[in-house]
């Protein structure tokens, strides 16, 4: 009986290990040194893709929660910093019914850092959204997409 208890306790400490192992392995297994390859590529707690695991993913910067009167123009900074080995960077802006965007709603991006501004109109109180879609190619002609969105309350 106590072999039995014993044995017991020693699988149920191993577990949080093989749990913890298999949670890496999604990540790209032991932050990319391990011995375990991991589904390089595609970011599990992000649900995107990424170009490739040594080069940064760009880096959209936004505030998502905004608040602004109805029928009155707001504006968004949306700041970026992008990684020199990525070219054709766009950033696409889509509005939920209801929002109207007023700066232009594809922008493609010719520095590694700056800022653009966002400017929407939004028709009546009430809570809207913003999709900034981002999309961008490597060097190595790695395929790299992102999602974000910004919210908002129109008074």
């Amino acid at each position: 009986m106590k072999t039995h208890i014993k044995n017991l306790l020693f699988i149920s400490a191993l577990m949080p290990i093989g749990a913890a192992n298999a949670l890496c392995d999604l990540h790209g297994g032991f932050g990319g040194f391990g011995m375990h390859g991991g589904y390089r590529g595609f970011d599990a707690m992000s649900g995107h893709r990424k170009a490739s695991g040594s080069v940064s993913a760009p880096r959209i910067m936004v505030e998502r929660n905004q608040v602004t009167s109805a029928n009155e123009s707001g504006k968004v900074k949306v700041g970026y910093l992008i990684a020199a080995a990525y070219k054709n960077v766009e950033l696409k802006f889509s509005a939920s019914p209801g929002v109207t965007i007023e700066s232009k709603e594809v922008v493609t991006i010719d520095g590694l850092r700056g800022q653009h501004l966002l400017v929407y109109r939004v028709e009546k109180p009430g809570n809207y959204s913003i999709d900034i879609e981002t999309s961008a190619v490597t060097t190595q002609d790695s395929v790299y997409s992102d999602k974000q969105k910004i919210n908002i309350t129109a008074l």
